[in-house]
């Protein structure tokens, strides 16, 4: 027996530029709860406007036969911002960008592991 789950999700991430909020009004896909995404190969891009996930505190990720890419982040993670429990599986993270957010400490252009839990298999990091 399969049991399938469906969320309500918006463009990934939102076609609105706009950064430092937590609640997808703009920007990056905020997760705060428990999510798993299947890829399936699928190439999910930030378009150069925000990060493309942003992992809150509290949430439970997997991701899974995906590549993450084009995000641009004002400090950390432009790729992946994860401040709660991740876990990828054959991911792809490139060309991401995180720009010094005026006190020179931008980090992670791919993947900033801030505070949470991270596993990678079989997955590929850069920026």
């Amino acid at each position: 027996m399969r049991t399938r789950s469906t969320c309500r999700a918006v463009p990934s991430p939102s076609p609105t530029p706009g950064t430092g909020e937590d609640a997808n009004a703009t920007g990056d896909l905020d997760v705060t709860g428990s999510l798993t995404l299947n890829g399936n190969g699928s190439t999910v891009g930030g378009n150069d406007l925000d990060r493309v996930f942003d992992i809150l505190n509290g949430a439970n990720v997997k991701l899974l036969d995906l590549t993450i890419r084009n995000g641009t982040a004002d400090g950390d993670g432009g790729g992946i911002d994860n401040e709660g429990s991740v876990r990828l599986n054959r991911v792809s993270i490139g060309n991401n960008v995180a720009d010094a957010d005026g006190d020179g400490d931008g980090d992670a252009g791919g993947f900033d592991n801030d505070g949470g839990n991270a596993t990678s298999t079989q997955s590929q990091i850069s920026g």
